[in-house]
């Protein structure tokens, strides 16, 4: 199980996340880290808080205030407060610098990239 501690040692979150192989546990994006926690992800701040309850099938780090995640094999975003922003619907979804975030669409296929935000 894994918690967070300061930079003086100080838990800030107690041990209650699990291992996942490939991700990066621990690091700071828009001041959130990934939590994993009986087979979904989530999202914990800088204070040592729960941000977004673990829901997620799937889980990227937050960028430009947008996270992508997956629900039922469908992709989607959401805010830092695990608002949808763009309602997962997708097949696939990815995140582009500069605000650019690649989606392929369920209805026709085609792969789009449009600026969200």
């Amino acid at each position: 199980m894994l918690g967070l501690v300061d930079r003086s040692g100080r838990e800030m979150v107690p041990p209650q996340f699990e291992f996942v192989k490939g991700h990066a546990h621990g690091e700071f994006f828009d001041g959130t880290a990934l939590a994993f926690r009986d087979g979904k992800y989530g999202f914990v701040d800088q204070q040592g808080s729960i941000a977004v309850e673990p829901m997620f099938d799937l889980a990227g780090d937050f960028g430009e205030g947008l996270a992508l995640v997956e629900i039922n094999g469908a992709y989607g975003y959401i805010d830092r407060a695990g608002k949808p922003v763009i309602m997962p619907k997708f097949e696939d979804a990815g995140v582009f610098p500069k605000g650019l975030h690649r989606y392929a669409s369920t209805e026709n296929g085609a792969i789009s990239i449009r600026k969200v935000r």
